[in-house]
C-alpha cells in the first residue's frame, strides 16, 4: 500500500488583473516540507499563493491559509492564515486544512503536534522555515 502524499493544493480559477484571462493557478494549502523540498523554497520566496497569468505573466496573490508539516520541526505543524479574516475564519481555516492533512496521515498522526498549534502571521511563518 502506498502512502498518500501529505502535501494538497487547491486549483481556483482566477481572472488575471493584467489581461482579464481567466486561469487556474496551483495554490498549496497543505506542504509537508520533508516531502517537498521545492515548496518549503517557495514559501521562503513568498510564492507559494502565487498565480502566473499563462497569458501574459502577471503574478497574482491569492489570500488562503497555509499549513505547513515539518516530520522534524519543533513545533511539527505551523499554521499561517489568509491575511483578510477574522479569528473565527482563521480556526475554520486551521481545522479544514488540519483535517485534509490528518486524512492522509491516519495512523501516522500524533495528537500532541497540536499542542503548541496557533496561528502565524506569514512573514514569521518565512522565517521560522529558515531555520
Amino acid at each position: 500500500m502506498t502512502a498518500l502524499p501529505h502535501s494538497y493544493r487547491s486549483d481556483p480559477l482566477l481572472v488575471c488583473e493584467g489581461c482579464q484571462e481567466s486561469y487556474r493557478a496551483d495554490i498549496w494549502l497543505v506542504v509537508d516540507v520533508a516531502e517537498r523540498p521545492d515548496l518549503a523554497a517557495r514559501i521562503g520566496e513568498g510564492t507559494i499563493q502565487t498565480g502566473v497569468c499563462p497569458n501574459c505573466g502577471e503574478k497574482q496573490v491569492v489570500d488562503m491559509g497555509l499549513l505547513v508539516f515539518r516530520p522534524n520541526g519543533n513545533p511539527v505543524l505551523l499554521f499561517s492564515p489568509a491575511q483578510e479574516t477574522t479569528p473565527e475564519e482563521d480556526q475554520d481555516q486551521a481545522r479544514g486544512l488540519l483535517n485534509l492533512l490528518y486524512q492522509t496521515m491516519k495512523d501516522e498522526w500524533q495528537g500532541e503536534w497540536l499542542n503548541d498549534f496557533g496561528p502565524i502571521p506569514r512573514e514569521a511563518l518565512i522565517e521560522m522555515l529558515k531555520d
